[in-house]
């Protein structure tokens, strides 16, 4: 069973700006431990795409979901929020969130709201909710924040994304490896036994509790450029940034890929072996190739 549930307003300071709200419940009964603690409503997941109040929106996984977005190709940009209902034994509740979209100097630019009612066994629910133009080419290019709050009263979780005047066009690459996708996933120190094998894995995700959190992962998806023409031997620094711009850690990752192989998936983490040491804060991880060329970045957030 799906409902959905859409409602638009025009702010008076935009008479084209739109609201846009979607919610989207995934009903997973039994996903639950009853030994959860009751009444809590947690964000497992948060995410960002582009489009119009008409779009289907994307699967968690899906190369839609982004940080980075054209200024002039950008419309409404949509923030997909996973929530995790652990009520002891999923009860019905009903929550209403605050979804505040802030610009780099803290001004507030949009506050869209979602109402739901969480059905009796629904374990997980997927809201959306947007901001923006019905046409693209009116966001401003800046840093947003975007901040997630239960019942106006409690900031559950946040994210980030860029809106660039400057993004770069596609090209054919010449590089003899290209950075695809990136995901963060949580583990102990033996995270490559748990490394997610697809991207759409409920393992992924931006957002992680500090009081759980150990070891965050970083897995790559890497395209191979000289598939079928030999094997090469490659070395990416993963950086992990602060908020403040302080280099936290700097694991490497060193692979021979074969020359059979179109396609690598790679992984090399930061943290403890124990959790609750992390800070909460927002963290940047940007990829080196050869500690020489950036070639991707992604980010996450200890909440």
């Amino acid at each position: 069973m799906k409902t959905q549930q859409r409602s638009f307003r025009c702010p008076r300071a935009w008479s084209q700006l739109i609201l846009f709200s979607l919610v989207l419940p995934v009903l997973m009964p039994g996903c639950i431990n009853p030994l959860q603690a009751a009444g809590t409503i947690e964000i497992t997941q948060l995410g960002f795409y582009e489009g119009n109040s008409k779009d289907k929106p994307p699967a968690w996984g899906d190369p839609r979901l982004a940080t980075s977005f054209d200024k002039e190709k950008v419309r409404y940009i949509f923030t997909l929020i996973r929530l995790t209902n652990k009520t002891r034994q999923a009860r019905a509740r009903d929550v209403n969130l605050q979804v505040r979209y802030y610009r780099s100097d803290g001004s507030l630019f949009g506050d869209p709201g979602i109402g739901y009612h969480i059905p009796a066994g629904s374990s997980h629910v997927d809201l959306i909710t947007g901001w923006g133009w019905n046409s693209a080419g009116k966001w401003i290019a800046d840093n947003y924040k975007v901040e997630v709050w239960l019942d106006d009263r409690e900031k559950i979780g946040e994210g980030f994304f860029q809106v660039k005047s400057d993004v770069a066009r596609a090209a054919p690459s010449t590089e003899r490896i290209e950075f695809d996708k990136i995901g963060f996933y949580e583990g102990g120190i033996e995270g490559s036994e748990i490394a997610p094998q697809e991207w759409d894995d409920p393992g992924l995700r931006n957002l992680f509790q500090q009081e759980k959190a150990r070891y965050i992962f970083t897995l790559l998806g890497l395209r191979n450029n000289l598939w079928k023409i030999r094997e090469q031997r490659i070395f990416i620094y993963l950086r992990y940034y602060d908020s403040k711009g302080k280099l936290f850690d700097d694991p490497v990752i060193e692979y021979t890929v074969p020359k059979d192989w179109q396609y690598a998936q790679l992984w090399n983490g930061a943290g403890w072996p124990d959790p609750g040491k992390w800070k909460r804060d927002r963290y940047r991880v940007e990829l080196w190739l050869d500690n020489r060329r950036k070639i991707g970045e992604g980010a996450f957030t200890i909440h």
